[in-house]
């Protein structure tokens, strides 16, 4: 294969993953999604089982200038967030009107969905994980940011999730660092990840290729950087570093910490399912 992935190597990925997440023991589901998660997320299923609705963004579509222009944000909300909001939708009534197919887990929220994945009906599976993860994956995105003037914003790790990254990776700025790099290494499209690591509660920087969601893997996100193109391409072109490097200036670190108590307020962990 060499050293650099060539096309054929990159269309199998996916299969690849898939192929280990539904065929390996380590990715049953160890524990549950906070409710306050969804809520947070703005991805809460609605009550009356009408569809999804792309989740608002809690500032204005140029408000995250200069670190990242208004018409990056437009698109990459009103296009490709949107985009995914309506496939899930579609893929999901789908599922309902197949007859002859288990259609227990359509009661759950999409996050859980996610993480139940081996459950899923097979003809299903490829999509909800591409598409669903999109979904979930943007949503999580948005919500660790907030505009450069926010005077309630932290630029820096607080209370918990500090005094975690100290110990993980004895400072911040060595953090951002492993971060950084780890971000600009992975080929191709993907996201890189702060997570949680159960039940050690350790955390841990990791990437995954496409729209995976870390929960499909037993990790709880805390943070997460989105590295596709789409998400730079239009301010920063081919310029990954340059993007990273400004991302952090709209990192808000309560909004991190906000979601590590979210999953550590209940017992979420659990030993057998």
């Amino acid at each position: 294969w060499g050293t650099r992935p060539n096309n054929l190597s990159m269309l199998l990925v996916p299969f690849v993953l898939l192929l280990c997440l539904c065929l390996s023991p380590a990715f049953k589901p160890t524990f549950e999604i906070p409710q306050n998660l969804h809520k947070i997320l703005k991805i809460a299923p609605p009550t009356d089982g009408s569809p999804y609705e792309l989740p608002a963004l809690d500032f204005a579509y140029d408000a995250l200038e200069p670190y990242i222009d208004v018409a990056t944000v437009k698109v990459h909300h009103l296009g490709h967030h949107a985009a995914y909001t309506r496939k899930v939708n579609e893929i999901l009534q789908k599922w309902r009107e197949t007859a002859d197919v288990d259609k227990d887990l359509l009661h759950y929220p999409i996050g859980t969905i996610l993480q139940r994945h081996m459950e899923l009906p097979r003809q299903f599976m490829t999509e909800l994980l591409d598409h669903g993860g999109g979904f979930v994956n943007h949503a999580f995105y948005w919500a660790c940011l907030s505009p450069p003037g926010d005077k309630h914003a932290s630029r820096t790790p607080t209370g918990e999730v500090a005094a975690l990254i100290n110990q993980r990776f004895v400072s911040f700025e060595k953090m951002k660092k492993e971060f950084n790099n780890t971000a600009l290494k992975l080929f191709g499209s993907g996201y890189v990840w702060l997570v949680q690591i159960p039940p050690s509660g350790s955390l841990q920087i990791m990437d995954f290729p496409n729209q995976i969601f870390p929960v499909s893997y037993n990790f709880k996100p805390i943070l997460t950087l989105d590295v596709w193109e789409h998400a730079y391409y239009l301010k920063h072109q081919n310029k990954r570093a340059g993007y990273v490097a400004d991302w952090w200036n709209l990192v808000d670190w309560n909004k991190v910490e906000m979601l590590l108590s979210v999953w550590n307020e209940e017992n979420t962990d659990r030993d057998e399912l």
